[in-house]
């Protein structure tokens, strides 16, 4: 028990929840300024879009991937998600 506390102190992803875990997994998201890049602009609006690095290649679905990294925010967060079930279809 000792060492656990140990681990604990040192490693907050030792005690982390699958939430919390899937959010390190997923990483930190690059914000992207649609306005300056027409092309962009034409298909997000001229918003500012959040990127994750894990998801380079998921063209087009930045706005799905953000849907299921802000369940996870939620979950890990202990709000309602957390006691919900992600269900990916398609």
């Amino acid at each position: 028990l000792e060492e656990y506390l140990e681990i604990c102190k040192k490693d907050p992803t030792a005690y982390a929840t699958a939430a919390e875990r899937m959010l390190i997994a997923i990483g930190e998201p690059e914000l992207i300024d649609t306005s300056r890049d027409p092309r962009l602009s034409r298909i997000f609006s001229n918003k500012v879009i959040k990127r994750y690095p894990e998801f380079d290649e998921f063209y087009g679905m930045e706005d799905a991937v953000e849907n299921i990294v802000s369940f996870f925010r939620h979950a890990a967060q202990g709000l309602e998600e957390k006691k919900q079930i992600l269900y990916l279809l398609g």
